[in-house]
């Protein structure tokens, strides 16, 4: 039975009051806390033992067997073991937990089984900081904030529901060896102060979870085929990615591990930490006195990822109209540049026959632009951008050389003019002003 001690906060009443059974006889066994219940039990079991004494039975084997159950009833109360709770905290994030976050799981999966290229496997994020932040303190449950696991600190646990469901589990392992110290330390120190109590191992700390889809031909189930339990994978976070990119795996985050804990939902038992996380009673119910709040956020579409992959510009350079030279606004990316460059092509794809603009704001340090397609009723900002100052003094001064100029995507520095564009790809033209003018 359960014991209902705060909001959504229970306590199993077997961790306070149980029956053990020592060879041939049954010994009570509870929490100090009902130690003078106890007391006061083989007090009065003494005294109805005394009283009895002075009252007389004639039949002779009524008063032996009244005499036998006082007895037996007094041992066994006088045989109780007295226990006393120790409870670990496994301690939080020192960040705030977005559940929302964990939006699906990413695999790698190596096309042989050779031995020496393992499979990457882990939940999909929806932001790339987050998602390291994330993986940083899960490396802490791991010995020495080690990335390979031997002892199996992390608990990676995939349940196969039914319905087409499987739920990722992940948590610290409850059998740790660090926790055999810290409770041993504990109990040394407590000797003389519970001296004759035993002590009652407690831990609290935080699981994670997430039910996703189980169908054939998801990347699970070739997962699962090809990654048997005790070989060893790298738990690895990835972020996803806008329009229909594969996932970007973390490599630098992973976690290697030695063992993937796999059940049917029907083997789970009572003792385990899946069995309480069970995703069908979990579901939100509302009550009478309970109000459930649900946020509601606009849907997201190809826009604001445009307008995101946009904003990681680290460097804009201006070109004006010369000679041969079209005029240029180039936006500058670090790193490989792949959803920048899908970006710019959704962009184009969305502008193809209409008119397109660029509002640039001057604010001295960094620079704000504006892309307002003709019909569509948003603009696409891209706030605080760092820019080459000069290029951009030469462009107003002739006006950019011209209304209509291109807007391109490439690497820095600007002034390099590091251009992408595919091949037989035409760029983006855009009309242009600056703001106040």
């Amino acid at each position: 039975m359960k014991i209902k001690i705060g909001k959504d906060l229970y306590v199993n009443s077997n961790t306070l009051i149980r029956i053990e059974w020592r060879k041939w006889y049954p010994a009570l066994v509870i929490h100090e806390k009902f130690e003078r219940i106890v007391k006061w039990i083989l007090r009065t079991i003494a005294f109805v033992g005394i009283a009895t004494s002075v009252i007389s039975i004639s039949e002779w084997y009524l008063s032996l067997g009244f005499s036998i159950l006082i007895f037996l009833i007094e041992q066994f109360f006088e045989r109780t073991v007295i226990e006393y709770t120790v409870m670990v905290f496994q301690p939080p994030p020192d960040f705030e937990v977005e559940y929302g976050q964990w939006k699906t799981n990413g695999f790698m999966i190596p096309k042989e089984k050779n031995g020496v290229e393992l499979a990457h496997f882990g939940p999909s994020y929806l932001s790339e900081e987050y998602a390291q932040k994330f993986f940083d303190y899960l490396r802490e449950w791991v010995n020495d904030s080690s990335n390979d696991d031997k002892e199996n600190c992390l608990v990676v646990s995939l349940v196969i529901e039914p319905n087409e469901k499987y739920t990722t589990y992940f948590y610290a392992n409850l059998g740790r060896k660090r926790l055999d110290y810290m409770f041993k330390a504990f109990e040394d120190a407590s000797k003389l102060e519970k001296y004759g109590k035993r002590q009652q191992n407690f831990i609290a700390q935080l699981f994670y979870w997430h039910t996703l889809d189980f169908k054939d031909g998801y990347f699970i189930k070739q997962f699962l085929d090809f990654q048997k339990s005790n070989d060893p994978f790298f738990f690895t976070p990835s972020v996803i990615q806008p329009f229909g990119l594969p996932p970007k795996f973390l490599f630098d985050s992973s976690i290697k591990k030695y063992h993937l804990k796999v059940s049917q939902r029907k083997d789970i038992k009572n003792n385990e930490p899946e069995f309480n996380f069970d995703p069908a009673k979990w579901k939100e119910k509302k009550t009478d006195d309970e109000v459930i709040e649900v946020s509601v956020k606009e849907p997201r579409d190809i826009f604001d990822d445009i307008q995101d992959s946009f904003s990681t510009s680290i460097d804009v350079g201006f070109m004006p109209n010369h000679d041969n030279s079209v005029g240029a606004i180039n936006l500058c990316f670090d790193g490989d540049c792949v959803v920048p460059y899908e970006a710019y092509k959704n962009l184009i794809e969305q502008a193809k026959g209409k008119e397109v603009f660029v509002t640039i704001i001057n604010n001295q340090d960094t620079i704000d632009l504006h892309i307002k397609i003709e019909t569509v009723d948003k603009e696409i900002i891209l706030p605080k951008l760092n820019y080459n100052k000069s290029e951009l003094e030469k462009f107003i001064a002739v006006n950019g050389g011209g209304e209509k100029i291109v807007l391109l995507v490439g690497y820095p520095p600007a002034n390099e003019k590091k251009i992408i564009l595919g091949k037989g790809m035409s760029p983006q033209i855009v009309g242009w002003k600056i703001a106040g003018q």
